[in-house]
């Protein structure tokens, strides 16, 4: 499933004034991220499925921008902070990366009603999952 941004960009931008173009762009990127993640966790066929049920990718959005915070905390060798090597991964073994770091290719509890925090195997990070917030 291939996307051009630009071509995207381009026809959304037809609709809205200049002022609102570089927020436009912006929220074209997160978008084009998230389709990604889920792509990577889940294959195409249920990516399909995940866009047509709305309280799902709501779900999904909702995890993916406001329930994973990468955090830096020095890291010393004998705490009890659980490893993120030993979170059970789904698809493939993914490797760390801060500026790339997809949750959902971890089998995390996403709907825990408390904080997860897992270590990036000896490294400052962190990472936290935070519970929903239900309204």
């Amino acid at each position: 499933m291939s996307v051009n941004k630009s071509e995207i960009i381009k026809k959304l931008s037809k609709n809205y004034p200049n002022f609102l173009k570089k927020d436009l762009t912006k929220l074209v990127e997160i978008i084009l991220i998230e389709i990604k993640y889920i792509l990577e966790a889940y294959g195409e066929s249920t990516y399909k499925r995940i866009i047509n049920i709305n309280p799902l990718l709501l779900n999904i959005k909702d995890i993916l921008r406001n329930r994973v915070e990468i955090l830096k905390k020095k890291y010393y060798k004998n705490e009890e902070i659980k490893k993120l090597s030993l979170v059970k991964k789904t698809n493939s073994n993914p490797i760390f990366d801060i500026n790339d770091f997809n949750p959902l290719l971890y089998d995390f509890d996403f709907e825990s009603k408390k904080n997860q925090i897992y270590r990036v195997d000896n490294t400052d990070y962190l990472i936290n999952i935070l519970p929903r917030k239900y309204k």
